[in-house]
């Protein structure tokens, strides 16, 4: 029991279940036994013994793992803000750079499929670093993300900065392997673009992995407080732009259908900009395709569906 223990046997129990909850010990030991001191020393102030005021301290600081796991939440929820910051500035660099080959790069790099890994990429991304924003945002002012939220935010966060060097990697495969001798020197601007893209993607994705991994670790162990008021994409959405949380929430209620519709429209902008008519309904089929498969493989990651 916590209440007999010394502050120093305290100390090593809780050391103990800071390292099966993921959190880092140091701080955070020092800081309990800053708090725990200083608690002894107004009780031996008021005359208990210092047996006594330790032991008094210990039992009013709480039990071990329940202060681990508070401390391990704190510390996800930190890692996983951070992890927001670098997927978004890993994707606003791609969209940069992709924006700059669309209106720079030569004519003889603009040939299908060069672009085609970063327009799957940057769609998957943008709409992982959405999502991921808006639950953030909605937590930004406490100090713990709810922890029905730090997952999805660890996972939007890592989907985001996996699809953004996945594009990197594509862009990168078909560069590599064009039939011909290329003069890259004519596309130094873009190569250096995606210099940029592969450092900060590279913090971004470190970022979201140590953010999921402890995130993760928190969900696996046991003391997971009930479950709250069951929030939605909706009251997330609500809380940064309350406007939009009846239309979404319409929309959440049956979002298969939603992902139907987003398909087609996209289908249809698709044959319609595409000048080349069997073109047209080929990258058409192809955009409604990828969106669907999106849907179904990230759909329940993402937290956009249950089931």
């Amino acid at each position: 029991m916590s209440e007999s223990l010394t502050i120093a046997a305290y100390l090593r129990r809780l050391d103990e279940e800071l390292r099966l909850n993921r959190a880092p010990r140091k701080r955070l030991l020092t800081e309990a036994e800053d708090h725990l001191r200083s608690i002894a020393d107004e009780l031996i102030a008021d005359g208990r013994s210092a047996a006594d005021a330790e032991r008094e301290a210990v039992a009013r600081f709480g039990a071990a793992a329940k202060v681990a796991r508070r401390f391990a939440h704190a510390a996800a929820s930190s890692t996983a803000r951070t992890a927001v910051f670098w997927t978004g500035l890993a994707f606003l660099a791609y969209t940069v750079t992709a924006l700059l080959f669309v209106f720079t790069a030569p004519s003889w790099l603009r040939d299908f499929p060069q672009g085609a890994p970063s327009t799957l990429a940057l769609q998957v991304a943008g709409v992982a670093v959405t999502l991921t924003a808006v639950r953030a945002l909605h937590w930004r002012r406490s100090l713990v993300i709810d922890e029905e939220r730090l997952r999805l935010v660890a996972t939007g966060a890592l989907v985001a900065t996996l699809a953004v060097g996945a594009g990197a990697v594509g862009e990168l495969l078909v560069a590599l392997t064009r039939p011909a001798a290329a003069p890259w020197g004519d596309a130094w601007p873009l190569i250096a673009g995606f210099g940029v893209v592969a450092v900060v993607g590279l913090l971004a994705v470190l970022a979201a992995t140590a953010g999921y991994v402890r995130a993760d670790a928190l969900d696996s162990l046991p003391g997971r407080p009930g479950a709250g008021g069951g929030l939605t994409l909706a009251d997330d959405i609500a809380a940064v732009v309350p406007r939009l949380g009846r239309p979404v929430r319409a929309a959440l209620q049956r979002p298969g259908l939603t992902c139907a519709a987003i398909a087609v429209t996209a289908f249809a902008a698709v044959v319609i900009v595409q000048p080349v008519v069997v073109a047209s309904l080929v990258l058409g089929a192809f955009e409604a395709t990828a969106i669907v498969i999106g849907y179904v493989t990230l759909g329940r990651p993402l937290g956009l569906r249950n089931g």
